[in-house]
C-alpha cells in the first residue's frame, strides 16, 4: 500500500526551546483510503446491476428490490444535463423519477414518470448566494413532504462533495421516509471542484469541509454515521478517472424504527 500526506494536513508547533517543528499524518493514498469500507452484505434477491452509463456515473444497484416495489419512487440528485441514469431507470422499472439540480435549467425526459426540479438538496431549506446567482436548497425531509412521498425507494447522488451535507441533514425524526437504497459518489479530496463554489470562499459559510482533504478517520466517522442511520454497504466501485479522489458506494437500508412498520 502506498502512503502519502498532503501539505494541508501538516501542523506546526513550537518546542519548549522555541524551535519550530512540523508533524504530518500519513494517510492511505488514492482509492486505498476506502479499503476499510468494502461491501458487507449482498442484494436480498438477484445480484447487482449496473444502471446508467457504462463509464463514470453508472451505479451498481439491487434492481430487483426496486423493480418489485409497486409505485416505486427514485430521487436523482445532481444532473448537469446528463440523464443516462434516469433514462435507464425509466426503461427498466415502472418507477416515478425525480431529478434535483438547482444549477441547471433542465426539463422532463418523460412527461408521465419523470419530473425535473430546479432545487439542490442540503441540510436545510434556504436560498444561497453563489457565483452564478441565487440557488434554492431544500432538505430531503422537506422535499418528500412537498412531493407527498411517504417513502423513497432509491436515492442517487453525484454532487461533488455535497453528499456530506445531504447525509448530515438526515434527521431520525423523519427516518420512516429515509430511502431504502442510497447510491452516491463519495469524495475525500477535490470536493466541490466542478461546482460554482470552487475557489469562492465568500460563498462557503454554509458548506461542509471546503478545500479540505478528508483523513481516513474522518471518512470512518462519515461511514459510521451512515451505519447509525440503518444502512450497510452493498457495493463499492472506485472511480478510475479521479486520481483516487472518489468511489461509488451503494447502501441498503437494513434497520429502521419499529414505529415505521405501523
Amino acid at each position: 500500500m502506498a502512503w502519502t500526506y498532503s501539505a494541508l494536513e501538516k501542523a506546526e508547533y513550537s518546542t519548549m526551546e522555541g524551535a519550530k517543528k512540523t508533524m504530518s499524518r500519513l494517510e492511505p493514498n488514492g482509492s486505498s483510503r476506502y479499503d476499510l469500507f468494502d461491501p458487507i452484505i449482498q442484494c436480498p434477491s438477484g445480484g447487482l446491476q449496473r444502471i446508467g452509463s457504462s463509464g463514470e456515473g453508472g451505479k451498481f444497484l439491487c434492481m430487483e428490490t426496486i423493480a418489485e416495489t409497486p409505485n416505486c419512487v427514485v430521487y436523482s440528485i445532481g444532473s448537469n444535463g446528463q440523464f443516462d441514469f434516469e433514462a435507464s431507470i425509466l426503461s427498466s422499472t415502472n418507477c416515478s423519477v425525480h431529478t434535483f439540480d438547482c444549477t441547471y435549467n433542465g426539463s422532463s425526459i418523460n412527461n408521465e414518470r419523470h419530473s425535473y426540479h430546479k432545487i439542490c438538496v442540503g441540510r436545510s431549506t434556504e436560498t444561497r448566494s453563489s457565483a452564478t446567482g441565487s440557488l434554492q436548497f431544500m432538505s430531503l425531509a422537506d422535499i418528500t413532504q412537498m412531493l407527498g412521498h411517504s417513502k423513497v425507494d432509491l436515492l442517487k447522488m453525484d454532487i461533488e462533495g455535497f453528499e456530506y451535507e445531504v447525509m448530515s441533514g438526515l434527521d431520525l425524526k423523519s427516518s420512516c421516509a429515509f430511502p431504502m437504497q442510497i447510491s452516491m459518489e463519495v469524495h475525500y479530496h477535490s470536493l466541490y471542484l466542478f461546482t460554482s463554489f470552487h475557489n469562492k470562499p465568500q460563498y462557503w459559510d454554509n458548506m461542509v469541509w471546503t478545500m479540505h482533504q478528508l483523513s481516513l478517520a474522518e471518512l470512518a466517522v462519515f461511514f459510521q454515521h451512515i451505519a447509525n442511520l440503518g444502512y450497510a454497504i452493498v457495493s463499492r466501485d472506485d472511480n478510475p478517472l479521479g486520481r483516487g479522489c472518489c468511489s461509488e458506494f451503494t447502501f441498503l437500508r437494513v434497520e429502521w424504527p419499529a414505529r415505521c412498520n405501523s
